[in-house]
């Protein structure tokens, strides 16, 4: 018998919500539901349901400094969430322990509960902030929480956006403003920074009565996440898909606030956010055209027109053109000698990289990587209406495409290549399965695929395979297109965007 591998241990430091809505009770559930192993430690009782709080006890800090001693002897965490702390003192014990235990810190800074009730005991926040935000990893306050903190009014998104820089300023390491009770209309829109790079993670808002235990769901499913192997702007994306599927699954229970619904590992495209770097865009987003019900199949990248004009007598549908050099005259020559020849031909040839030289001479479209989403690049290329492909390697930037709307999607790398130097391992086909279910583009798999994995790579889910040395390394080109072509998907049926 093959050993089970343990789950990852994630700690929540918070308050026992006697009516299971928030609190301990909703984050053990999320734990549960995600496949980590949860533990808690106790800082508060309250006597609660879904109308309200009526009475708060907090533990004292010798109580809560012996659940974490005895905890990190056993079962030490892979990721922590503090929710309510309570009490200055339990501050203080909750900061000297994790100085001296360092792991990843999700700190939800439950200051105030949303029916009235101050959950901060200490009065003044000064040591709320002096303490526990040089803890944290990631922050995830909420309007009024990132208010209190900062001292200012957020009255618009530049706002929001200079709060999260001042959050940094006060030690955190990364912040997540929530915009769930911003007036943004038919979304919701949270506010992303590291201090080095911000963005906006946009979504339909979910229309339904107030949800109670919604900030601890996002904020303990972000830990499960990192501490499943997933980076911070990853778990980021899957927490808030989690949310998404929690207030789904939000019933009616009690006479007050739902109890928010049990959140799960993100399946669909109406679970995962889209990423804007300016929260208007997110709001109004570009939409680039779409490629139809034409089946992709068979997607090859070459590196020089000589190789675009060997391989359009044999008809591929797609063929991508992929230079690199220093030699930007050169890179022209290529570029506009190779669209003369696809031009008369049924191929639609896109030009990597390149986008000024595609729209000077006509190319189908363009296929971009991550760092090269510029606004002046996006704008121009929106307006000539031309075909847009965009690289991704893992959740966070495949939101980061979805924000954009382009023609496809290319994810990768799917396995081990020697074509490229990679910064991501291989994602594996399991993993591709699971990102691919999550977006409504054509989707084309790239990275060390052979004929040998063409089906399986179809079967779960790729619209579209990318190749490379299988075409540069073809004795016999004719035959290799053919027996590709024989095995690619029928009309893909997908659309651009949702």
């Amino acid at each position: 018998m093959i050993p089970r591998l343990p789950p990852p241990v994630v700690w929540t430091i918070a308050g026992s919500d006697s009516g299971g809505g928030a609190g301990l009770q909703a984050d053990l559930k999320t734990c549960a539901n995600l496949g980590v192993h949860g533990c808690s430690v106790v800082t508060a009782i309250t006597a609660q349901s879904t109308t309200g709080i009526d009475r708060i006890d907090s533990l004292t800090s010798e109580q809560v400094a012996a659940q974490m001693d005895c905890l990190m002897t056993d079962l030490p965490p892979a990721a922590i969430k503090i929710g309510m702390v309570g009490h200055p003192s339990i501050a203080y014990i909750i900061a000297e322990r994790l100085e001296r235990h360092k792991t990843f810190v999700v700190l939800d800074p439950v200051l105030q509960a949303s029916s009235g009730p101050l959950l901060w005991q200490g009065g003044n926040i000064d040591t709320f902030r002096s303490t526990l935000l040089p803890c944290a990893n990631l922050i995830t306050p909420n309007l009024s929480e990132t208010e209190a903190l900062v001292g200012e009014r957020l009255v618009d998104d530049r706002a929001v956006e200079q709060a999260g820089t001042d959050l940094i300023a006060m030690g955190t390491d990364s912040v997540l403003i929530k915009g769930g009770h911003r007036e943004t209309g038919d979304l919701a829109q949270d506010y992303f920074t590291d201090g080095q790079s911000g963005y906006w993670l946009s979504a339909p808002r979910i229309k339904m009565a107030e949800a109670h235990g919604t900030g601890c769901v996002l904020s303990t499913a972000i830990a499960a996440a990192y501490a499943l192997g997933h980076p911070v702007k990853d778990s980021i994306v899957f927490g808030r898909g989690v949310l998404i599927r929690a207030l789904l699954n939000t019933k009616p229970l009690g006479r007050g606030n739902n109890p928010v619904g049990v959140g799960s590992k993100p399946k669909t495209p109406m679970d995962l956010p889209w990423i804007n770097p300016v929260a208007t865009k997110g709001r109004h987003r570009r939409k680039f055209p779409s490629l139809g019900s034409r089946s992709i199949g068979l997607y090859p990248i070459v590196d020089s027109a000589a190789w675009v004009k060997r391989l359009l007598p044999h008809q591929p549908p797609w063929l991508q053109l992929r230079i690199k050099s220093p030699n930007h005259h050169q890179c022209e020559k290529e570029i506009k000698q190779a669209i003369e020849w696809a031009r008369p031909t049924k191929t639609r040839l896109i030009i990597n990289d390149y986008w000024e030289l595609a729209l000077r001479h006509g190319a189908h479209g363009v296929h971009l990587g991550q760092n090269d989403l510029y606004p002046e690049a996006l704008n121009a290329l929106e307006k000539a209406g031309i075909l847009l492909g965009i690289s991704t390697h893992n959740l966070s930037e495949i939101a980061r495409a979805t924000g954009e709307q382009p023609s496809y999607i290319a994810l990768g790398t799917l396995f081990h290549t020697t074509t490229k130097t990679m910064d991501f391992p291989p994602l594996g086909l399991s993993s591709f399965r699971w990102l691919r279910g999550l977006v409504h583009h054509p989707m084309i798999a790239i990275g060390g695929i052979h004929f040998s994995q063409a089906k399986e790579v179809y079967d779960a889910g790729a619209d579209g395979i990318a190749v490379i040395s299988e075409i540069r390394d073809s004795q016999d080109l004719g035959q290799t297109m053919r027996e590709w072509e024989m095995i690619q998907p029928e009309e893909t049926g997908n659309e651009t965007g949702p």
